[in-house]
């Protein structure tokens, strides 16, 4: 397993601490800094794999590096927050959405998770297609980027989450998703959570982040008010959500 600390806490990195011969997969754009011993290489997977990521709304690339020699290697956040690392085991998946891949070791594999109803994929804030991280050897690692902290709750059958749209940052194996209407019209049009809400269902652990970046564009565009204030935000949040 990637030797690693991580440093910081509003804009956490993680430092990786690498033999010669190991390699990291990174988001596109993931590197902050390292030592003069990496060679980097840029891979979409074949037209596939392109196909994939692309339909997936992340970033059609991801950045390979292999260190030459021993060397240090800091991979950053795409926006303030949490990082959060995960251990699978061989076959063992999770569920995350699109801006939440951050880094991990080249025994992961990247799929799509595609949502099999079209209501939840619509009105879910996260899209009709999710990322699907999925370990092939034990003690794989991944590492996950946090809007603001992480909370996981862990749910049994029988019981459920209800999470706003864009709070959602993933989840284990066992968990499904679904949407819910607001109950009422002055709910929905006067309440300020939308007219769905997220259902997360089933056997496992659901991670929810405290900073919601599409809240984050609402409030900039009220507070500034206007055109002027709608595109500020759509522009600041565009550029969170899709700096990977």
């Amino acid at each position: 397993m990637l030797k690693y600390k991580i440093i910081g806490e509003t804009f956490p990195v993680v430092e990786f601490k690498m033999k010669r011969g190991q390699e990291i997969c990174v988001n596109n754009g993931g590197m902050h800094w390292m030592d003069n011993c990496f060679e980097m290489k840029t891979q979409a997977g074949g037209v596939k794999g392109f196909f994939k990521k692309a339909v997936s709304g992340t970033d059609s690339f991801r950045n390979y590096y292999t260190a030459l020699d021993d060397g240090k290697f800091v991979a950053g956040m795409d926006f303030p927050g949490t990082v959060l690392p995960v251990i699978l085991n061989k076959d063992e998946s999770i569920v995350l959405a699109k801006q939440s891949f951050m880094a991990s070791d080249v025994s992961v594999e990247f799929d799509i998770h595609v949502q099999k109803k079209i209501k939840s994929g619509i009105f879910s804030g996260q899209g009709f297609i999710l990322q699907k991280l999925t370990a092939t050897k034990n003690e794989s690692l991944a590492f996950v980027q946090v809007a603001g902290s992480i909370v996981k709750k862990t749910l049994k059958p029988g019981k459920a989450l209800v999470v706003q749209s864009g709070g959602l940052v993933g989840y284990t194996q066992g968990i499904n998703m679904s949407v819910q209407s607001v109950k009422g019209m002055k709910n929905k049009l006067l309440g300020g959570q939308g007219f769905f809400n997220t259902i997360l269902e089933g056997d496992g652990e659901v991670w929810v982040q405290t900073f919601n970046i599409d809240s984050f564009v609402k409030w900039t565009a009220a507070e500034t008010g206007g055109t002027a204030g709608a595109i500020t935000g759509a522009a600041i949040g565009s550029a969170i959500a899709n700096s990977n």
